[in-house]
């Protein structure tokens, strides 16, 4: 009847269909006027390359449909973020069982369409190399993610005025970059410690994690989204930038970024994680386990006795940063992408 609300049932059975409908995510509804303008780019320049770059994961529809119209491409498949290992995963969206089946049957026909596959984390093209054994190493490689220098030509490291330790966090707080970890070890430290932090969140604050930021025992500020050179003006002043990330094979594009700065970097992330690697590769700062909360304590704690005399125990290694230049990293890009194209 009109106006009778719809039955639990009723709900779940239209998410599934919409779900099926806009697989494999919901810009899949661009994909037809992508397909007709790489045709037409195609055939007027001879193209004989194509880059697809997800997410969106629709772009790997778009990637193979290329491969079969015109057979002489060469097809390189950029991934940079871990689809099958973790959206599909973790994100409600893929759920069911018959979207999981069509989401990796995708996968399989890109990285068999592809000359080459560019994955932006080692645990993302381990992961990928172990679930097409039947391929040749060759097939898959590695290029980080990086940072611009120019972005920060003018960055100039300055004193915040203040008896605080201040330690920053910029971009999304979602679940797998949550700072329940982080906030749980200044809760934990002796007070004369605790009290002397301030911790400065810059960018959106799901509302899951924002329940974690009440109620706690040290002062936390909440900026919400600022421009960026407003942003790089509050990192300026910071003595600490702050990287969360539970997932062990994701690396979010912020760490780059506070490598740029060249302040100490604290991070929480699972050991063995790519947060990990980077940390210790170019001794950028600390990392501690979510899992390990004395250990996250114990990190915080040399944080606080280190502040003041920081020089002498921060040894970053210049040259292992400047691997993430971006410039570097287009020219390693360039290289692999001509020798797979020959």
């Amino acid at each position: 009847k009109p106006g009778t609300k719809p039955a639990a049932g009723g709900r779940a059975g239209l998410g599934d269909l919409l779900r099926r409908i806009f697989f494999p995510d919901p810009e899949v509804v661009w994909v037809p006027f992508a397909l007709r303008t790489a045709r037409r780019v195609i055939r007027r320049y001879g193209i004989d390359g194509v880059v697809v770059s997800a997410p969106p994961f629709s772009v790997y529809q778009i990637g193979t449909r290329l491969k079969k119209e015109f057979p002489h491409i060469k097809l390189i498949a950029d991934c940079r973020d871990d689809w099958l290992g973790y959206y599909v995963q973790e994100f409600d969206f893929y759920k069911s069982d018959t979207l999981r089946s069509r989401a990796a049957a995708l996968e399989r026909e890109l990285v068999e369409s592809s000359s080459l596959v560019v994955c932006v984390t080692y645990t993302i093209a381990g992961e990928m190399r172990a679930r097409y054994p039947e391929l040749p190493d060759a097939r898959f490689a590695h290029v980080p993610n990086g940072y611009d220098p120019e972005a920060f030509a003018a960055f100039q490291p300055r004193p915040h005025g203040t008896s605080k330790i201040v330690v920053t966090y910029t971009g999304t707080l979602h679940k797998s970059s949550s700072a329940r970890y982080y906030l749980d070890g200044l809760d934990a430290l002796p007070e004369e410690f605790r009290v002397r932090f301030e911790t400065r969140f810059i960018g959106r604050i799901t509302e899951e994690e924002g329940q974690y930021l009440r109620n706690r025992k040290t002062a936390i500020r909440q900026f919400g989204f600022l421009p960026q050179d407003e942003a790089f003006r509050w990192l300026e002043e910071t003595d600490y930038l702050l990287v969360t990330m539970m997932h062990a094979g994701s690396m979010t594009g912020k760490v780059f970024e506070y490598l740029a700065t060249g302040k100490p970097i604290l991070a929480v992330g699972p050991h063995g994680s790519e947060i990990e690697r980077v940390i210790q590769e170019t001794g950028a700062g600390w990392c501690a386990a979510p899992s390990e909360p004395d250990e996250v304590r114990a990190m915080l704690q040399r944080a606080a006795e280190a502040v003041g005399s920081c020089g002498a125990v921060f040894h970053p290694d210049r040259e292992a940063i400047r691997r993430f230049d971006r410039s570097r990293l287009a020219g390693e890009y360039s290289r692999l992408i001509q020798a797979a194209a020959s």
